[in-house]
Parts: structure tokens; C-alpha cells; sequence
């Protein structure tokens, strides 16, 4: 196999070449977290015989998808001793290993020592990961330790951001890298996602700033989202998100369609042109007040909608698949599907599901970016004859306070559900990054 050489852009080698012993890395999306995770891997795994390092992702599979290829065409077959695919290890001739590793059951870490790790995504696990297993780990061998991601909010890996400023001497160092800093990519494909964007995500996602969250959660959603009429076409797609509730039991209907007074300049070849921009419309909704199930939401969809003729494609809440004690014939989806079976739509319904949850900042992210961009382009709007309590939901579901971004539920039980069943179908259609997209399962 031929070796491939990494190549570390000057904001990366910054990093690279720091020897602090705790070296944290906040930056926007596509800066090169991987190739310089991987560089330095080799280079601790190199300068010490027998060094015991890792890489460690938010889950194991993630790791496997973002790391395992690159570790390997980066090491020349004559430096490695014995390599497992299976356990996702690689035994270099001095003696050193290299492991990679999953964040969702950190327990299973626990007992080994390290002298080198990488926490890459790290605002995305749980901070126990750190405190409880990787810390002690690091201690008798007086290991380092580089902490890479994109922000989430004022979490803990904000906290940790903050360390060499409030921890001096103590060997902490702290970086902030902008997507452009990173040099893989494009201004003009960096001003494209800006336009695309809202600002906050923007912020966050380009400029790998870290944004606090308070207030409403649709920060951007208001009267132009929802003071037009919308189309229905009954030979196009309809999207149908659930989110599986008895009080009240819903579901939301849409269409992608032409986003009423809505205009973009697209640029092609040296004319610029000014084109109708084409979004998501909430045509319609299920809402069951009371002692509902998921059985009378399928019903009251069918009813409402049995003569559609085009595809039918179903999003939702991905724990609708786990058993339920009350749930004797099923689980949600099970119901959902044996419903639909025996409708004309059996044989034009897809299931798009997740196997496990989205974060709820994937969807939020999402959602707020179709709702209105930096540029004022507005991808999302709702039909309020036709879809009232979806305007509701979005107008008054706010942030949990004090936390991280979290969606406040308790205030008010019948608030938050639609809003859920929307984002869904729009984080799977429309993600602002793939880095924790989840894998689709057929049902």
C-alpha cells in the first residue's frame, strides 16, 4: 500500500508544533481536525518506544469512519508490527500502540495507561469521559492529551477552552481556527454556506465561535413564515414527521414547493440572476388534544390525506422503535407500519429513521438555518390555516435557561412536539454537517 504523506496547513502546525502538555483546539468545520489528529498520533507514537496512544470519538463507529483509513495510509507497512481490523488497533515494530476508541460507553476504558490521546469532537461527549477515566489514565505516565472539535454552546468543552487563561501555568494552551484558517477550504464555498445559514449556526459552525442559547429556540421564526398560503400538489412527495405523544398526539405535513416571495441571486458563468427559491411548506397537521396513541395520529393522517398520489416519505423520533410497556402490539414504528400496510400508500412510503437521536443542536441548527438565512432567505414556512398549532409551537417553544441549548418542555406539555416532528424531517433532508448524521434503517 502506498503511504500517504499529510499535509498540515500553518493554523494546524501552530498546533501541532506546541508542547503543552494540554492543547485545545476550537475550530469551524472542514479545518483539518483529522489530518492533524492523525499527525500527531504517529508523532507521539514514534518518539517513544512502547507509547500507548489514542483516538477518541463521541461514539466507536464514528471513529472507525473518521480515523481508521487515514491512520493506516499514513504508516508504512515496515513500521507496523501486527494490525486488527477488527479491534481497530495498530501494533507499531517499537512497540507502540495505537487504539481507537469510542466515547458512548467510556466505562469499558477504564485500567489503561496513556501517553497520548486525542478527544476529537469533544463537545459532544459527555465531560465524565475526561474527569473519570481519561484523566486518572493520563496520570502515571504523565501523558498529553489534544482536545479537538467545533463548539456546542457554552459546554464543558467551552470550559475547557478557557482553561489556559484561568488555569496559567498548569499547562494549558488554547487555540480558535475559523474554517478559512484551516486552508481546505474555498472563500466562495465558505460565503455560500453564510448565505444558506442563520447567523448563529453560522457563527458556530464556520467561524467556530462559541454561541450561548436563551430565548426562543426558533429565534428567527415570525410572520413572514407563516402570512402566506401554501400549494399542495397531490403527485409530489409528501413528508410526514411524527413525534409520538398522547397528549396531544401529533403529526406534521409538508411539501417542498416555491417559497412565496422568496428570491436568491444565483451567479452562472459571468451573469448573476435573481431565482425563486425553493423550500419546505407545512401544509398541514395532525393534532389530537387528548388521550390519543399512535394509532389514531395514523388514522387521522390516512383521513385527512388518502387520496395522495405521489411518494409518501415518514421522519420521527427514533426511540418510537424501542418497546414500550403499555406498547403490547408494538412499537410505535411497528404500529405505524402495519397501519400502512394495509393502505394504498404501502406501496409508496419510505421511512427515513435514524438508528439513535439526532443531538437536539444538529436540529435546532438545522431548522433555524431553513427558517431564515444570514442573507434573509427564508427555505421554511407554514400554511397557518391549514397548520395553526405548528405556528404555535414555533412562536413559543423557548430554551431550557441555564443550559446548554436544550429545549425547554416542562413549561408547557403540549408545546414542543411538533416542533420535534418538523426537525426531524428537516435535520435528515437538510443537515448543516454530517459529522454525527446517523445511519438509516429500513423498517
Amino acid at each position: 500500500m502506498t503511504t500517504q504523506k499529510l499535509v498540515l496547513k500553518p493554523s494546524a502546525f501552530k498546533v501541532y508544533k506546541d508542547q503543552s502538555r494540554f492543547r485545545v483546539l476550537a475550530s469551524g468545520r472542514r479545518f483539518g481536525k483529522t489530518r492533524l489528529a492523525a499527525s500527531e498520533m504517529l508523532k507521539f507514537a514514534t518518539r517513544k518506544k512502547g507509547a500507548i496512544v489514542w483516538y477518541l470519538a463521541p461514539s466507536y463507529r464514528m471513529a472507525a469512519r473518521l480515523m481508521w483509513s487515514i491512520l493506516k495510509s499514513i504508516i508504512p507497512d515496515q513500521w507496523i508490527f501486527k494490525k486488527n481490523e477488527t479491534n481497530l488497533t495498530i501494533i507499531l515494530i517499537n512497540g507502540s500502540i495505537l487504539s481507537l476508541c469510542g466515547g458512548e460507553n467510556y466505562d469499558g476504558l477504564r485500567g489503561s495507561g496513556i501517553d497520548f490521546i486525542v478527544l476529537d469532537e469533544f463537545a459532544f461527549m459527555r465531560p465524565e469521559v475526561w474527569s473519570e477515566v481519561i484523566r486518572p489514565a493520563l496520570s502515571d505516565k504523565q501523558g498529553h492529551a489534544l482536545f479537538i472539535s467545533s463548539p456546542d454552546g457554552l459546554n464543558h468543552f467551552y470550559d475547557f477552552y478557557q482553561r489556559d487563561a484561568k488555569m496559567p501555568g498548569q499547562g494549558w494552551k488554547s487555540w480558535q481556527f475559523t474554517t478559512l484558517d484551516g486552508g481546505w477550504v474555498p472563500p466562495e464555498e465558505v460565503e455560500a454556506a453564510r448565505r444558506e445559514l442563520d447567523s448563529r449556526t453560522f457563527d458556530q459552525e464556520y467561524m467556530g465561535e462559541f454561541k450561548s442559547f436563551s430565548g426562543r429556540v426558533a429565534y428567527e421564526f415570525g410572520r413572514a413564515n407563516y402570512e402566506h398560503e401554501l400549494w399542495y400538489n397531490p403527485d409530489k412527495e409528501l413528508i410526514v414527521g411524527l413525534d409520538f405523544n398522547s397528549a396531544p398526539g401529533i403529526a406534521a405535513i409538508m411539501q417542498d414547493q416555491i417559497m412565496p416571495g422568496q428570491f436568491e441571486t444565483v451567479t452562472i458563468g459571468n451573469e448573476t440572476i435573481k431565482s425563486q427559491v425553493v423550500g419546505t411548506g407545512a401544509i398541514g397537521e395532525v393534532w389530537i388534544p387528548q388521550h390519543s396513541n399512535t394509532l389514531l395520529v395514523c388514522q387521522k393522517l390516512y383521513a385527512d390525506w388518502k387520496n395522495h398520489k405521489g411518494p409518501i416519505t415518514f421522519y420521527g423520533d427514533p426511540a418510537g422503535g424501542q418497546k414500550k410497556s403499555s406498547g403490547v402490539q408494538g412499537t410505535d414504528w411497528e404500529l405505524v407500519q402495519n397501519f400502512f400496510k394495509q393502505t394504498e400508500w404501502r406501496d409508496r412510503i419510505t421511512y427515513d429513521i435514524p438508528r439513535g437521536h439526532p443531538s437536539v443542536r444538529s436540529r435546532i441548527n438545522a431548522m433555524n438555518a431553513r427558517i431564515k438565512s444570514i442573507d434573509g432567505v427564508i427555505r421554511f414556512m407554514v400554511d397557518a390555516g391549514a397548520a395553526p398549532h405548528i405556528v404555535d409551537d414555533f412562536e413559543r417553544l423557548t430554551v431550557l435557561e441555564g443550559s446548554n441549548g436544550e429545549i425547554d418542555k416542562n413549561a408547557n406539555k403540549k408545546i414542543g412536539h411538533l416542533f420535534d416532528a418538523v426537525s426531524y424531517a428537516i435535520e435528515r433532508r437538510h443537515p448543516i454537517f454530517d459529522g454525527h448524521a446517523a445511519t438509516v434503517i429500513d423498517l
